[in-house]
């Protein structure tokens, strides 16, 4: 390819995703649906529910997005620009999402052993 091409024609990111589209598809599925089981399952107090959508978020989702990463070794590079990389924001709310709900989890689920149910 000529040095000049790259700014007149189409060049995809090839490092990251070339062959990799159904594994990013498949992480972003399962992150979203992991969240919004946790989500409704907290609201209908449904404590397996919770906990099976925090693993759907960190297991499959998770796994999947590392899956698909050209280098994950260089993961760590992306928390570093939040004010200007959406994938930086990204990163950051999933990791924050995953600590709060596990300790929300454990928090919901010592204080139902100790009461017990209703």
């Amino acid at each position: 390819m000529k040095p000049y091409l790259w700014m007149t024609d189409f060049t995809p990111q090839e490092e990251w995703i070339d062959g990799k589209g159904l594994l990013l598809w498949l992480a972003f599925f399962f992150s979203e649906i992991g969240a919004g089981l946790y989500i409704v399952s907290l609201f209908v107090e449904f404590r397996g529910g919770a906990l099976a959508g925090w693993i759907c978020c960190a297991i499959l989702g998770g796994s999947l997005h590392m899956a698909y990463l050209g280098k994950p070794m260089r993961v760590w590079r992306s928390v570093l620009r939040p004010k200007s990389s959406e994938l930086s924001r990204g990163i950051i709310l999933t990791g924050l999402f995953l600590i709060i709900g596990a300790l929300l989890i454990i928090i919901v689920t010592s204080l139902y052993s100790q009461c017990g149910p209703e």
